[in-house]
């Protein structure tokens, strides 16, 4: 019940959460779609009622979300959103107002030195309330660089130019391009993040590396990520919770060149450090340490993975090995919004991924995909979760419905996480 009362106090009206915290809550209530209508006597009151109490001690909820910021030079983002008004960057605001996460990274936007594109979408979208929602307040961010549009100096996708957006050592036309940034309503452990931006893809034992297409000097210098990869701790009333950062390259880049295999080793260096122990021993940080985590710590994985476990254009093998990895545990997030976007198909299980349209993430021309995660360790209860993507007639829509939506073709996904040794 704690999981609906959270959400309606965010304002998370139109997102469907895990059949076994909602089933018990709504068998003697009324249906869910009057339960929601905003035309309901004594709406917002009941809203507002919701919101006092809406939090409690050990409660941790979760998200991830990528919001298509991205934009066609270095600084330009910036410069977009120093100033209110921007129409995307309002709705994708307005989507982490109505949920409320405790934690949300948020990727697809671009990094620079200064963070003054975090530090604006903070002051300037999330800090003001959009489209009536109550502004929302991250005292913390986390943002780096990433490897996309750092050129290489090689010519990767074979085209017989060097230097164009492919060649990077993650796709993009300029340094921080597509990056990434963690906003908190907790302290963040600054010195003590992780980051594997420059781990070398060749140093991952049986990696899936297409030798005959790079040359030796290319392959020992290419790195593993895309993007890149943290380990952000987070403090939470006396427990330190690690968020394990990813934005995996798609399986097939923007210029079109085949990626598949990388995006499958950059799923797998995340099973493998969440799993830790010897099978994580190859593993090496930007600082110079080697290792995985504890086998004990807390942790919850939150990105855009870009690898549906059944279909699409990724080996799908590398995101189910994580899912089943015994280190984590799948929510299966879900929403009725999503469901409208395809059928099951006969004769399959209900626990099959290609049968299960309501766990679907994101939309593109491939269709509707489950590419976007939040996997918390085994040991964490789980107390609700959900994708924000309303259905039809259901509030928050409008920010959704679209080619491209207002908000962008992600959608957020997020988790209520149970932390028991919290104080």
């Amino acid at each position: 019940m704690r999981a609906i009362v959270r959400g309606l106090g965010a304002g998370l009206l139109a997102v469907s959460l895990t059949a076994a915290s909602v089933a018990p809550a709504l068998a003697d209530g009324p249906e869910l779609t009057d339960y929601l209508n905003p035309g309901q006597p004594h709406f917002r009151v009941q809203l507002d009622a919701a919101a006092a109490q809406a939090r409690e001690a050990g409660a941790l909820r979760a998200a991830t979300f990528n919001v298509s910021l991205s934009r066609g030079y270095a600084g330009e983002l910036a410069q977009d959103l120093s100033l209110p008004g921007d129409e995307h960057a309002a709705a994708a605001a307005e989507v982490i107002q109505r949920t409320n996460p405790d934690v949300v990274l948020l990727s697809d936007f671009d990094y620079d030195e200064d963070h003054a594109a975090a530090k604006s979408f903070r002051a300037n979208y999330l800090e003001q309330g959009q489209g009536g929602q109550r502004p929302v307040d991250y005292p913390y961010l986390y943002t780096a660089p990433t490897n996309n549009g750092i050129a290489t100096g090689a010519d990767l996708d074979g085209n017989g130019t060097v230097g164009d957006a492919a060649d990077s050592f993650g796709f993009g036309d300029f340094p921080g391009q597509h990056g990434m940034v963690l906003y908190s309503k907790y302290p963040i452990g600054q010195q003590d993040v992780r980051t594997f931006q420059r781990m070398l893809w060749k140093s991952m034992p049986d990696n899936r590396m297409p030798h005959q297409r790079y040359s030796p000097l290319v392959r020992n210098v290419l790195r593993l990520n895309s993007s890149t990869t943290w380990d952000v701790p987070v403090q939470v009333d006396g427990s330190t919770v690690h968020v394990i950062a990813a934005d995996a390259g798609a399986p097939v880049d923007e210029g079109g060149s085949p990626q598949q295999g990388r995006n499958a080793d950059q799923i797998r260096l995340v099973s493998d450090y969440v799993g830790g122990g010897a099978d994580a021993a190859y593993i090496t940080d930007d600082a110079g340490h080697s290792g995985g985590l504890a086998a004990d710590a807390p942790f919850v994985v939150l990105g855009d993975l870009d690898a549906d476990p059944s279909h699409g254009d990724a080996a799908t093998g590398a995101v189910r090995e994580l899912l089943e990895n015994p280190a984590l545990v799948d929510p299966r997030p879900a929403s009725d919004g999503a469901a409208e976007t395809g059928i099951t198909r006969p004769g399959q299980p209900d626990d099959d991924e290609a049968a299960a349209p309501r766990l679907r993430t994101s939309t593109s021309d491939a269709g509707a995909l489950r590419t976007d995660y939040v996997l918390p360790a085994a040991a964490l209860p789980v107390d609700g979760a959900g994708v924000f993507w309303p259905a039809a007639r259901q509030d928050g829509r409008e920010l959704v419905f679209g080619d491209p939506a207002p908000s962008g073709n992600h959608r957020l996904v997020w988790v209520d996480i149970d932390l028991p040794d919290a104080q």
